[in-house]
């Protein structure tokens, strides 16, 4: 009787800390207990729109559909915004490497572009990446109808053509350096950009870019993220010193209770869930669901209140998310 009644504990503490999944349902929502991640995430548009009246036009860049074989009809139209406000000429081009969602997320949230662009003279441009918002070379969800040309490869050569095209086409900007901005994966295109196109990328800013991890790599090590992410529930992260060890210990009270269909029974009435648990591996997929709201705590662990990761302005996170789910 107590070992239930402590299970059932352990998952109270794990649902409370996990409660802002009802703001994260759209990225962290299981469909039969399979883990997908939205790929046009909803957009916060409110201080977009206001950059969008002052400055920001919204423009298109055809591109191939396949960089590697130019010989192809087939094109699709690349979504992008630029900014000339406060350009000069000869002023660097501040370039936003899109990553893996609608381009206006970024616009929105990544203020270090507009808070220097003034004091440079610069030129801002904002690139979405191929398959997601409103670029799709196969109509709305390409990537179900055809995903081979979703690979970082063409996304770099899509903005490598998109800079040679601003350069041509905007008075004064023949010869400005371009600066690469880019966080987590656009972060890791912005240091390819560099990489890879040195002749065409001056430097590049990138945030939170793990271009190391991959296996095989020196710098790899596969539990870095997790690292990070149970600091920011500790002590030295600013939350309650009990938290990480209650969210460990209501991790394993769930597995525990997984483990057999009575105890999978009990988890999905306590879990609230819509559809039951029916097998060990359904109890795992949801443990992953659940983690994923920590997972969005700590990349979203910000000083203010943001929907920057949960996507949804209707359900923005607190300021210090993961100590506010701490405090719970």
């Amino acid at each position: 009787m107590w070992k239930t009644v402590r299970l059932e504990l352990a998952l109270v503490v794990l649902v409370t800390l996990g409660g802002a999944l009802q703001g994260l349902s759209h990225r962290y929502k299981p469909s039969r207990w399979a883990t997908t991640r939205h790929r046009n995430r909803k957009v916060d548009g409110t201080q977009a729109r206001i950059f969008a009246k002052g400055c920001l036009e919204e423009k298109w860049y055809d591109q191939w559909i396949d960089n590697y074989q130019l010989s192809s009809d087939a094109h699709y139209n690349q979504r992008y915004f630029i900014c000339s406000q406060y350009f000069e000429k000869g002023g660097p081009i501040f370039f936003y490497a899109g990553n893996e969602a609608d381009v206006e997320l970024y616009v929105n949230a990544t203020g270090l572009m507009w808070q220097n662009a003034q004091a440079f003279k610069a030129l801002i441009v904002f690139a979405e990446h191929r398959y997601y918002g409103q670029s799709q070379p196969f109509g709305p969800d390409s990537w179900r109808v055809e995903p081979r040309y979703l690979t970082t490869e063409q996304a770099l050569l899509d903005f490598a053509r998109l800079l040679y095209g601003i350069r041509s086409k905007v008075p004064g900007a023949h010869d400005s350096p371009v600066i690469a901005f880019g966080g987590s994966y656009g972060g890791m295109l912005a240091a390819w950009l560099r990489l890879k196109y040195p002749h065409l990328v001056t430097g590049a800013i990138a945030a939170s870019a793990p271009i190391g991890a991959f296996p095989g790599s020196e710098t790899f090590v596969p539990s870095r993220f997790w690292e990070v992410v149970t600091r920011d529930a500790s002590a030295p992260g600013g939350a309650p010193p009990q938290c990480a060890g209650n969210i460990r210990a209501a991790f394993r009270a769930l597995f525990s209770l997984g483990a057999d269909a009575v105890g999978r029974a009990q988890l999905s009435g306590l879990l609230r869930l819509c559809e039951p648990l029916d097998s060990v591996e359904d109890v795992k997929a949801a443990g992953f669901w659940l983690q994923g709201a920590f997972d969005a705590y700590a990349m979203g662990n910000f000083p203010y209140a943001s929907s920057y990761i949960s996507g949804d302005p209707a359900h923005p996170l607190p300021a210090w998310p993961m100590r506010r789910a701490c405090d719970s």
